[in-house]
């Protein structure tokens, strides 16, 4: 039987992973059958973060505002095509700001918070707002039947996530992106979490494909970097990847929404859209990230890929990933040995079927989950 299923995620973050990742769940939820709408909930603080230059007024922001002065249009046309995407490829309702305005959402046979970080309260969209707003996303504001697909704690601990516990008693299926995830979520709920894969990869690269499309924005062969680090990360990375380009005799080409990378010789595309960064994954020679969804999207193209996990970062999502598909060798732990790689290729024979059980299992629960 199909159902009407209203999907609440970060969906409108101007960030590549987050909406792609709410695509990806929309459409799995449309090809299992069922009709599906984002509930589309804008904080004012997720708009105040992904505006041109953030939300912060002090010091800080003249210098980065005189860092990208000379990218200013390029950052106007991301934006705009951001908003673009969430129009075109988005099935969403009105738009709400506040929970006044949920009450006028429609109702739906099934509820679900969807993937990203949308459970980690120390998250930017959140920690800057005047208002808590991390109780839409548990699906605070409706009483109907509710499932969470990938819905991702971030950081969080036990403790912080505890108040939310009776809101989480209220859902008749959990899920979350990763194993330490489901933990919490275990004790403190007492109910069984399931790992599923990150909806991004729930879709296939021929799926992808409709957005990235067949011609390369770059016409050179390519090295792409894509991270969302700050500028003296990001003059680390140029520091190793400019002689690494030079030595592979390739072009060096980032993504880096933040700031550009810096005296490298880099081709800082700051104007990047959802659908040009699936092209410019799609045609590179070679990923180098720091991000889950540059990690994700790389192993959907099937790319040469390198990711970079510095000491002491809590942050498990990557390397998890990559253990599941038995590709932790692709883990950096430093960036000063990148000059010195000379084999980027990557044999995908004992990850593909890995890859595809596991979007098979996570199609499977979301589909049961959605039925009973």
């Amino acid at each position: 039987m199909n159902k009407t299923v209203g999907l609440i995620t970060f969906h409108a973050s101007h960030n590549h992973g987050s909406v792609l990742q709410a695509y990806a769940t929309q459409q799995s939820i449309l090809k299992l059958g069922h009709n599906c709408e984002i509930i589309n909930f804008r904080m004012p603080s997720q708009k105040n973060y992904y505006s041109l230059y953030g939300a912060r007024h002090d010091w800080a922001l003249k210098i980065r505002k005189a860092l990208l002065l000379s990218y200013h249009f390029q950052r106007k046309q991301r934006a705009a095509k951001f908003e673009t995407f969430l129009r075109e490829r988005l099935i969403c309702t009105p738009e709400y700001n506040s929970y006044d305005d949920l009450k006028g959402a429609p109702t739906y046979d099934v509820y679900v918070s969807g993937s990203d970080q949308i459970w980690s309260p120390s998250i930017p969209e959140f920690a800057l707002s005047d208002v808590d707003y991390t109780g839409v996303y548990f699906l605070d504001f409706t009483d109907g039947r509710k499932i969470a697909y990938a819905s991702s704690i971030g950081e969080a601990t036990a403790d912080q996530l505890q108040s939310k516990a009776p809101l989480l008693q209220q859902f008749s299926r959990l899920s979350t992106r990763e194993q330490r995830g489901a933990q919490i979520l275990q004790k403190i709920t007492g109910q069984t979490v399931q790992v599923v894969l990150d909806p991004t990869l729930l879709l296939t690269a021929e799926d992808w494909n409709t957005l990235a499309g067949e011609k390369p924005l770059v016409k050179e062969p390519y090295v792409l970097l894509y991270s969302l680090q700050g500028i003296k990360a990001l003059r680390n990375w140029g520091q190793a990847l400019g002689p690494f380009c030079q030595r592979q005799h390739l072009k060096f080409v980032s993504i880096c929404p933040f700031f550009p990378v810096l005296g490298a010789n880099a081709e800082n595309r700051m104007d990047t859209g959802p659908c040009d960064f699936l092209n410019l994954i799609k045609f590179a020679r070679v990923v180098f990230t720091d991000s889950f969804h540059g990690t994700a999207f790389s192993l959907n193209f099937r790319k040469p890929f390198f990711v970079y996990q510095s000491h002491g970062n809590k942050d498990r999502r990557k390397t998890a990933l990559l253990d599941r598909f038995s590709l932790s060798d692709r883990i950096l732990s430093n960036l000063d040995s990148i000059p010195e790689i000379m084999d980027i290729t990557i044999d995908y024979t004992m990850a593909e079927p890995l890859i595809d059980a596991a979007r098979a299992a996570s199609l499977n629960y979301l589909s049961d989950s959605l039925l009973q």
